[in-house]
């Protein structure tokens, strides 16, 4: 693997946050119930590209859980993402159609 990777020999399980557990889009299954029983039964990842940690306004769902890494004092993200606003144009539409107004 090239230098940015890290790799272990054994696998290790994501380590999931709140918002992790509580979005759907990341259920192996129907409910978050049998989501979180999937993911229990996952053996866990072997590599992950560290980084220096989540883009400001990033919602981190879960984390590399090996001890040995991270950087001050807390695991890297594995899985995050970022809602970012549509365009003015559609607040705008949306605003209007509601009622409302534009931001």
């Amino acid at each position: 693997m090239d230098n940015n990777t890290y790799a272990t020999k054994e696998p290790w399980p994501l380590d999931f946050t709140r918002e992790g557990l509580e979005a759907d889009f990341l259920w192996p299954a129907d409910t978050a119930t049998a989501g979180r029983q999937a993911w229990a039964g996952f053996p866990g990842v072997y590599a992950y590209c560290p980084i220096h940690g989540p883009k400001p306004g990033a919602t981190v769902y879960a984390r590399f859980s090996d001890p040995r890494t991270g950087l001050g004092g807390q695991q890297s993200p594995y899985f995050a993402g970022q809602f970012l606003r549509p365009p003015a144009a559609c607040s705008i539409w949306a605003a209007a159609r509601c009622g409302g107004s534009a931001p």
